[in-house]
Protein backbone atom coordinates (compact mmCIF):
# COMPACT_ATOMS: atom_id res chain seq x y z
CA UNK A 1 0.00 0.00 0.00
CA UNK A 2 1.53 3.54 -0.88
CA UNK A 3 -1.51 5.64 0.17
CA UNK A 4 -2.59 4.19 3.69
CA UNK A 5 -4.16 6.99 4.74
CA UNK A 6 -6.86 6.68 7.80
CA UNK A 7 -9.09 10.07 8.80
CA UNK A 8 -8.82 10.95 12.79
CA UNK A 9 -11.80 10.44 12.71
CA UNK A 10 -12.12 6.95 11.19
CA UNK A 11 -8.83 5.94 13.53
CA UNK A 12 -10.94 7.33 16.52
CA UNK A 13 -14.08 4.98 15.50
CA UNK A 14 -11.85 1.97 15.45
CA UNK A 15 -9.76 2.51 18.88
CA UNK A 16 -13.71 2.96 20.28
CA UNK A 17 -14.54 -0.50 18.60
CA UNK A 18 -11.62 -2.42 19.74
CA UNK A 19 -12.15 -1.12 22.88
CA UNK A 20 -15.92 -1.93 23.39
CA UNK A 21 -15.27 -5.07 22.04
CA UNK A 22 -12.61 -5.66 25.13
CA UNK A 23 -14.92 -4.48 27.69
CA UNK A 24 -17.63 -7.10 26.16
CA UNK A 25 -15.27 -9.88 26.28
CA UNK A 26 -14.04 -9.04 29.77
CA UNK A 27 -17.99 -8.56 30.68
CA UNK A 28 -19.12 -12.29 29.25
CA UNK A 29 -18.23 -15.71 27.85
CA UNK A 30 -18.45 -16.72 24.47
CA UNK A 31 -17.45 -13.71 22.97
CA UNK A 32 -15.63 -13.13 19.94
CA UNK A 33 -12.80 -11.57 21.36
CA UNK A 34 -11.91 -13.52 24.38
CA UNK A 35 -10.68 -11.97 27.13
CA UNK A 36 -9.30 -12.63 30.56
CA UNK A 37 -8.95 -9.47 33.41
CA UNK A 38 -5.29 -9.26 34.90
CA UNK A 39 -4.54 -8.08 38.36
CA UNK A 40 -1.49 -6.51 38.12
CA UNK A 41 -2.44 -2.71 38.61
CA UNK A 42 0.74 -1.28 40.14
CA UNK A 43 3.98 -1.18 38.80
CA UNK A 44 6.59 -1.16 41.84
CA UNK A 45 10.04 -0.11 40.86
CA UNK A 46 12.89 -2.64 42.33
CA UNK A 47 15.61 -3.66 42.92
CA UNK A 48 17.23 -7.06 43.66
CA UNK A 49 16.96 -10.70 43.04
CA UNK A 50 14.34 -12.38 41.06
CA UNK A 51 13.38 -15.00 40.02
CA UNK A 52 11.27 -16.00 36.46
CA UNK A 53 9.62 -19.39 35.44
CA UNK A 54 8.46 -19.28 31.94
CA UNK A 55 6.04 -22.30 30.82
CA UNK A 56 4.75 -22.30 27.61
CA UNK A 57 5.57 -25.84 25.70
CA UNK A 58 8.18 -28.07 25.71
CA UNK A 59 10.78 -26.08 26.57
CA UNK A 60 11.27 -23.62 29.75
CA UNK A 61 13.43 -21.54 31.49
CA UNK A 62 14.03 -20.15 34.87
CA UNK A 63 15.89 -16.89 35.18
CA UNK A 64 17.59 -14.92 37.49
CA UNK A 65 17.08 -11.47 37.19
CA UNK A 66 18.97 -9.30 39.18
CA UNK A 67 18.00 -5.72 39.07
CA UNK A 68 20.59 -2.81 40.62
CA UNK A 69 20.08 0.53 41.63
CA UNK A 70 23.48 1.86 39.51
CA UNK A 71 25.08 -1.58 38.11
CA UNK A 72 24.10 -2.46 34.81
CA UNK A 73 21.03 -5.42 35.63
CA UNK A 74 22.69 -8.99 35.10
CA UNK A 75 19.91 -11.92 33.78
CA UNK A 76 21.15 -15.72 34.50
CA UNK A 77 18.49 -18.17 32.24
CA UNK A 78 18.97 -22.09 32.33
CA UNK A 79 16.39 -23.65 30.23
CA UNK A 80 15.01 -27.21 30.70
CA UNK A 81 13.01 -29.78 28.04
CA UNK A 82 9.53 -31.33 29.33
CA UNK A 83 9.73 -34.28 28.19
CA UNK A 84 6.60 -36.41 27.34
CA UNK A 85 6.29 -38.12 30.30
CA UNK A 86 5.68 -35.25 31.97
CA UNK A 87 3.45 -33.25 29.90
CA UNK A 88 1.03 -36.54 29.48
CA UNK A 89 1.79 -37.62 33.12
CA UNK A 90 -0.01 -36.56 36.36
CA UNK A 91 -0.37 -32.78 37.26
CA UNK A 92 2.11 -33.95 40.19
CA UNK A 93 4.69 -34.94 38.20
CA UNK A 94 5.16 -32.25 36.06
CA UNK A 95 4.91 -29.84 38.66
CA UNK A 96 7.26 -31.82 40.91
CA UNK A 97 9.65 -31.52 38.00
CA UNK A 98 9.24 -27.54 37.28
CA UNK A 99 9.97 -27.40 40.92
CA UNK A 100 13.01 -29.71 40.86
CA UNK A 101 14.16 -27.26 37.81
CA UNK A 102 13.54 -24.28 39.82
CA UNK A 103 16.13 -26.17 43.00
CA UNK A 104 18.68 -27.34 40.60
CA UNK A 105 18.70 -23.45 38.53
CA UNK A 106 18.56 -21.83 42.09
CA UNK A 107 22.05 -24.27 43.52
CA UNK A 108 23.48 -23.32 40.02
CA UNK A 109 23.04 -19.65 40.57
CA UNK A 110 24.57 -19.76 43.89
CA UNK A 111 21.25 -18.87 45.79
CA UNK A 112 20.47 -21.59 47.82
CA UNK A 113 21.01 -19.71 50.99
CA UNK A 114 16.80 -18.51 51.08
CA UNK A 115 15.16 -19.22 53.38
CA UNK A 116 11.42 -19.41 55.07
CA UNK A 117 11.92 -16.20 56.35
CA UNK A 118 13.81 -14.62 53.02
CA UNK A 119 12.52 -16.60 50.21
CA UNK A 120 13.31 -15.42 46.54
CA UNK A 121 10.81 -13.89 44.69
CA UNK A 122 9.37 -15.60 41.67
CA UNK A 123 6.62 -14.71 39.02
CA UNK A 124 5.22 -17.49 37.35
CA UNK A 125 4.79 -17.21 33.43
CA UNK A 126 2.25 -19.94 32.64
CA UNK A 127 1.21 -19.75 29.29
CA UNK A 128 -1.95 -21.72 28.68
CA UNK A 129 -5.62 -20.51 29.06
CA UNK A 130 -6.21 -19.48 32.90
CA UNK A 131 -9.08 -17.84 34.71
CA UNK A 132 -6.89 -15.45 36.66
CA UNK A 133 -8.59 -14.54 40.04
CA UNK A 134 -5.19 -12.67 41.84
CA UNK A 135 -2.15 -11.80 40.78
CA UNK A 136 -1.30 -14.86 42.52
CA UNK A 137 -4.33 -17.19 41.68
CA UNK A 138 -4.99 -18.87 37.82
CA UNK A 139 -7.08 -21.69 37.42
CA UNK A 140 -5.84 -23.58 33.73
CA UNK A 141 -9.41 -23.61 31.68
CA UNK A 142 -7.75 -26.22 29.51
CA UNK A 143 -4.15 -27.98 28.08
CA UNK A 144 -2.67 -26.96 24.54
CA UNK A 145 0.21 -27.28 23.29
CA UNK A 146 0.29 -30.99 23.25
CA UNK A 147 -0.02 -30.81 27.16
CA UNK A 148 -2.50 -33.19 28.99
CA UNK A 149 -0.87 -33.76 32.39
CA UNK A 150 -3.77 -35.07 34.91
CA UNK A 151 -5.60 -33.68 37.41
CA UNK A 152 -4.79 -29.83 36.52
CA UNK A 153 -7.86 -28.97 34.62
CA UNK A 154 -9.64 -26.73 36.81
CA UNK A 155 -6.90 -26.33 39.69
CA UNK A 156 -5.54 -23.81 40.37
CA UNK A 157 -2.11 -23.68 39.21
CA UNK A 158 0.09 -21.36 41.76
CA UNK A 159 -1.17 -23.21 44.71
CA UNK A 160 -0.04 -26.88 42.91
CA UNK A 161 3.50 -24.67 42.24
CA UNK A 162 3.92 -24.07 45.56
CA UNK A 163 3.00 -27.21 46.89
CA UNK A 164 5.80 -28.88 44.89
CA UNK A 165 8.34 -26.19 46.02
CA UNK A 166 7.38 -27.12 49.70
CA UNK A 167 7.48 -30.81 49.03
CA UNK A 168 11.03 -30.17 47.64
CA UNK A 169 12.00 -27.67 49.96
CA UNK A 170 12.61 -24.79 47.96
CA UNK A 171 12.47 -21.51 49.41
CA UNK A 172 10.94 -19.18 46.62
CA UNK A 173 7.84 -17.52 46.93
CA UNK A 174 5.25 -17.01 44.02
CA UNK A 175 4.65 -12.90 43.72
CA UNK A 176 2.54 -13.09 40.33
CA UNK A 177 1.15 -15.31 37.83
Amino acid sequence: LTNAEMSLDRCQALVEGILKSMNVGLERDGEELKMLPSYVTKFHPAHGTFYALDLGGTNFRVLRVQLNESDPDKVGIKNYVVDPQHMKGTGEQLFDFLAESIQDAVVSFGDQTASLDDPLPLGFTFSFPCRQTSLREGTLLRWTKGFTASDVEGREVVSMLRDALRRRDVHVRVDAM
